[in-house]
């Protein structure tokens, strides 16, 4: 479990470093407007944080099996 909190706390500090990168260069070359610019900077982070982390234990899941928040959503639907 440590493990796993270390990996994804580099994996946030890596996306960070990219996020801050992508928006400096975006300024420093007066390509976009801050407004603009975060919102490519952003989504260049999260792609870089998606591409690092390993898949979640529910990645493995059919396309048959129900999550279980459908299944409580099933229940609950039952109710009324």
């Amino acid at each position: 479990m440590k493990r796993k909190i270390s990996f994804f706390l580099f994996a946030g500090a890596i996306g960070f470093a990219v996020d801050m990168g992508v928006l400096s260069l975006l300024l420093e070359f007066r390509v976009l407007d801050p407004f603009s610019g975060r919102v490519l900077a952003i989504g260049a982070a999260m792609l870089c944080t998606y591409m690092i982390n390993p898949p979640s234990p529910s990645a493995g899941r059919t396309a048959g099996s129900p999550s279980k928040a459908r299944a409580t959503a099933a229940s609950a639907s039952r109710q009324l």
